[in-house]
């Protein structure tokens, strides 16, 4: 493989960057540019020692540095690594991978030091979504996920399920290898085996949904009829001038969207146009935005104006929005509110509402503490995992698989049938580890959603 380097650091200003080279030649090339009291091969392995990168064209000093060696096997990528601590800022991180590149470095792709980690066997593929996932936490509880991701815990689990299916192959390869050897297998035993591991599969589904939410953010849509304070109420959650307000209906045309945490939990808010019926061709677009936004949200607040009074066609609108939570908030009660919240029960049923001045602030604050807390009960709490879409799916493929394992049996099919059934739902587990032949397209897909330089 070749040797490759990149800035590990955040671009930008900054006190230190980190520049990293990984690969069989990571010590000869850095050798070149490095002067030290020793040269970079002789330093023992996970030893920092100081000195100058100095440009061997030129002879340049080009900073004074601290170079940590690290080496193979005994590295984040199981191959020799050295790690370059200089100044930061924009141009001597750079310089210094320039040199390096200049010396016989190639420069890192996304993802492909934590690529080579996998390659190398120094973790599995979950874990490896567990770096990236660590890296672009947004909250102390993503963060918590992530690390039980990196650390195995996850890796354990999909380990259980796969033991769990090995020994019910097992079972049954025994029937077909030494058929007259060993008495017949126990239909119930198959069954019920089979059955508890698709319970398991789905439970892990359960609560990996869950957990995902910490990480992609809930998604919160405010919705309602034109001037109703759906704008005013986005900004006031977010305590800025996001959205534009005005007193003419149809101010909003598209969808304005913020990622912010309320009390922790990761919210994507979501301001969108105002649903009515309209012939204007631009103001219909941003209509039918809205109403596919909606489609796809995981909660909805629905505004109403409580100095117009019940509206028609807000208790219309609301009836139709079908997503995991409704909150109905009762706006505007700076002005002189029409609404009775017995009014509020006999149109819209029993849904929990909160009236509130999104222009004043006043409830705001209840609003969003009951908010909170019952986003923590609907998506968060009981979320002790994360999964990603693909292992997801890989998971529902292992389901099917074993499914259909169950239909042939009980159809009187041999039992090298049921057997290939499951060994396909194995080896939609060991995709999920990263075993066996995985497309380079899919390694390619995972990695290159990292920064460069991890």
């Amino acid at each position: 493989m070749d040797t490759i380097a990149a800035i590990s650091t955040p671009h930008g200003i900054g006190g230190i960057a980190i520049i990293r080279v990984s690969g069989e030649k990571a010590t000869e090339i850095v050798d070149k540019v490095f002067k030290g009291k020793k040269p970079i091969r002789e330093i023992p392995s996970h030893r920092v020692t100081y000195g100058r990168i100095v440009d061997p064209e030129t002879g340049e000093t080009i900073d004074d540095v601290l170079v940590t060696v690290m080496k193979a096997p005994h590295s984040y990528t199981g191959e020799d690594v050295v790690e370059i601590s200089s100044h930061g800022g924009l141009i001597i991180p750079a310089r210094i991978l320039e040199t390096l590149i200049k010396n016989g470095a190639r420069l890192a792709k996304p993802g492909e030091f934590t690529e080579r980690a996998f390659l190398n066997g120094k973790i599995d593929l979950i874990q490896a979504v567990g770096v990236k996932e660590l890296i672009e936490a947004t909250s102390p509880q993503a963060a918590r996920l992530a690390r039980k991701r990196l650390e195995g815990e996850i890796s354990q689990k999909f380990g259980k399920l796969k033991d769990a299916l090995i020994d019910v192959l097992k079972e049954v390869e025994a029937r077909v290898d030494f058929e007259e050897d060993v008495p017949p297998l126990d239909p119930e035993f198959l069954k019920n085996s089979i059955e508890a591991i698709i319970k398991d599969i789905d439970e892990i589904i359960r609560v990996g949904e869950r957990g995902q939410k910490v990480f992609e953010g809930i998604r919160i849509v405010i919705a309602g009829r034109p001037n109703v304070g759906k704008s005013t109420l986005f900004n006031r959650i977010l305590n800025e001038e996001r959205a534009i307000v005005t007193d003419i209906p149809g101010t909003t045309r598209d969808i304005i969207s913020e990622q912010i945490l309320i009390d922790g939990v990761p919210v994507r808010l979501m301001d969108t146009a105002g649903l009515r019926e309209t012939s204007e061709a631009v103001e219909l677009i941003g209509v039918n935005l809205a109403k596919e936004t909606i489609e796809d949200a995981d909660v909805v607040v629905f505004v109403i104006d409580g100095s117009e009074g019940i509206h028609p066609e807000d208790v219309e609108i609301f009836k139709k929005i079908d997503v995991p939570l409704k909150i109905l908030v009762v706006n505007k009660i700076d002005k002189r509110l029409k609404v009775k919240d017995e009014e509020i029960l006999s149109h819209f049923g029993e849904v929990e509402f909160f009236k509130v001045s999104s222009l004043s602030g006043e409830g705001i604050d209840e609003f969003l503490d009951d908010l909170s807390k019952r986003l923590k009960e609907k998506f968060v709490i009981g979320g002790e995992m994360s999964i990603t879409n693909r292992e997801k799916g890989l998971l529902l493929s292992a389901k099917e698989d074993l499914k259909e394992a169950l239909k042939v049996h009980a159809q009187g099919y041999p039992l090298d049938i049921v057997s290939f059934h499951i060994r396909e739902a194995i080896n939609r587990l060991n995709e999920i580890f990263g075993i066996g032949d995985i497309p380079e397209k899919v390694l390619d897909r995972i990695f290159e959603e990292f920064c460069i330089g991890k």
